[in-house]
């Protein structure tokens, strides 16, 4: 029973606290680079108003932070094995982006074979030879225009669109 108080004077307060509050900063920082450092790479179904029986996954990348250029966007579908490219005359690569502007881009539905994996299945690539993940856009309004067409020519009939939910889960 005397050794209790030993344990904690000897042990705990110097080596087991320190090594929580590195742990618990470690996650703080991993937390805060996680959700608002990093780029954001979004992606949702919708279709332009102008062609409404043809679905396309919009591709959406968000500058945080600092700027990046964008060289490649591509998916990886594992279950073909095989990669897309996306080249979009509407919306050029590379490209410059600078906070707070935003890049989209979109393809044909038809052309992904794994509609189910899509949404993590997109990769960006930046001039710095780092590749981000995409993510689900689950916050798309019904109705709106394309975001940030950076160093793009674009086509009135091709600027409006509609998602396919509004609020997704």
């Amino acid at each position: 029973m005397e050794e209790s108080p030993i344990f904690f004077d000897k042990y705990f307060f110097p080596v087991i606290i320190p090594l929580i509050t590195a742990l618990i900063g470690w996650f703080a920082k991993q937390f805060y680079y996680r959700f608002f450092q990093l780029p954001k790479v979004l992606v949702h179904l919708g279709h332009f108003v102008q062609q409404p029986g043809i679905d396309y996954y919009f591709i959406k990348v968000i500058c945080t932070t600092k700027p990046i250029n964008i060289t490649h966007i591509y998916i990886d579908e594992k279950s073909t094995n095989s990669t897309i490219h996306l080249d979009n005359e509407n919306a050029l690569l590379p490209v410059r982006l600078e906070p707070p502007d935003i890049y989209e881009t979109w393809i044909k539905k038809d052309m992904i074979k794994d509609h189910e994996g899509v949404y993590k299945n997109v990769k960006v690539h930046l001039s710095t030879n780092r590749v981000l993940k995409s993510r689900k856009n689950k916050w798309v309004p019904d109705f709106g225009r394309i975001g940030g067409l950076v160093n793009a020519r674009p086509d009135p009939d091709t600027q409006i669109t509609q998602s396919s939910g509004y609020f997704e889960d």
